[in-house]
């Protein structure tokens, strides 16, 4: 289960890039990037619950022409109910990335003809602290904890204009394995 969904998270990230190929980066260039996370470890459960996914944003400013760094918030909640049972839980995350943007520098490498006007690929880290609270009928289960997170992210942006596009990105995102959302560059 969990190959697949590996396999089809990569296999959407290059279905978004695939696009004919706005996205010259520039020194002081801002983007602020929401989206929603699938494939957290909170994915799997098969019953009634309702909740928030994982909902996201993050915010990169361009240090250099290639070299972005900014900070991202998450925040994702699920109860779930069932016959004498009622238990949920909540994270919090939040933290710093940094993001190389290697659309031209694929392009020199591989004489590509990828547009980077409209096109971005990049690979980035993330390091963050994550925590989660958990509630349950009985108090001895009710508990809080809490953790730093270090991930890789692969990702790609299609801008539509020079100020609107999509991303998607996999790896270890704010809750999930795949982030899918807006951008907006200012």
């Amino acid at each position: 289960m969990k190959k697949t969904f590996v396999y089809l998270s990569t296999f959407l990230v290059v279905l978004i890039c695939s696009f004919s190929a706005q996205a010259q980066y520039s020194k002081g260039d801002l983007l602020i990037n929401p989206g929603i996370s699938f494939g957290g470890y909170y994915s799997g459960y098969v019953g009634s619950y309702t909740g928030i996914p994982g909902l996201s944003a993050n915010v990169e400013y361009n240090v250099t022409d290639n070299i972005a760094v900014g900070g991202y918030l998450g925040f994702a909640s699920r109860t779930y109910k069932g016959p004498g049972y009622k238990y949920g839980w909540t994270n919090i995350g939040f933290g710093a990335r940094g993001i190389f943007h290697a659309t031209e520098v694929l392009n020199d490498a591989f004489n590509g003809s990828m547009n980077s006007e409209k096109l971005d690929i990049y690979g980035g880290l993330s390091l963050g602290y994550e925590t989660y609270t958990y509630n349950g009928d009985y108090s001895t289960y009710n508990y809080s904890t809490g953790g730093l997170i270090l991930g890789g992210i692969l990702g790609c942006r299609y801008m539509f204009n020079p100020a609107i596009g999509v991303f998607g990105e996999v790896g270890r995102g704010a809750f999930g394995a795949l982030t899918l959302g807006v951008s907006f560059k200012l």
